[in-house]
């Protein structure tokens, strides 16, 4: 009653919902759920020179945990940098969030390194990275649904380029002649 529908559209949308659930799970079968994962902390200084700076003291033997702790007790308006964290993800979704390059750089260090390069923020501003693991797990259920969805989504997006497909609103195909008023 509050979604104005009958029974029967109500049905047929339930009916829709369940055969998309089942199309996710009968794609999600062949998704590979064991990927590299990657885990990690990171620094996202404003501007090159404040990378640099903390660059230089990492190579000085300033630990990762050290610039963490200053730049966290920083309490002015503007701070030159600030820490973030990465938990266990896999390179797509790293990749989608902080850029290639970043992904790829992440990827390729041993856990309990840090990335050597200034990495450019895809927002602005250079990453220094800390990475704590570097592992194929399993991935989160999340993550499996959402790779679920992506590869039907995939196959549908195929589906709709093929021959013979016409895909659109059904009033695009209506004939307009004769008219009906």
């Amino acid at each position: 009653q509050i979604t104005g529908m009958s029974e029967q559209m109500w049905r047929a949308r339930v009916e829709g919902e369940l055969l998309h659930q089942k199309m996710c799970d009968a794609f999600g079968a062949d998704a590979e759920t064991n990927v590299p994962l990657v885990k990690g902390r990171y620094i996202v200084a404003q501007d090159p020179e404040t990378a640099d700076a903390l660059l230089v003291r990492l190579g000085e033997g300033a630990t990762f945990e050290d610039l963490e702790e200053e730049i966290n007790s920083d309490d002015s308006d503007e701070p030159a940098a600030r820490t973030g964290l990465l938990d266990w993800s896999p390179r797509e979704v790293v990749q989608q969030r902080f850029g290639k390059e970043f992904a790829d750089a992440v990827f390729d260090t041993s856990p309990g390194d840090h990335v050597i390069d200034i990495i450019p923020a895809i927002d602005g501003g250079f990453y220094l990275i800390f990475v704590e693991g570097n592992e194929t797990r399993e991935l989160a259920d999340y993550l499996i649904e959402q790779q679920r969805q992506d590869l039907f989504q995939s196959w549908l997006e195929e589906q709709k380029l093929g021959d013979g497909i016409l895909y659109g609103s059904w009033r695009e195909y209506i004939p307009r002649d004769p008219s009906l008023q």
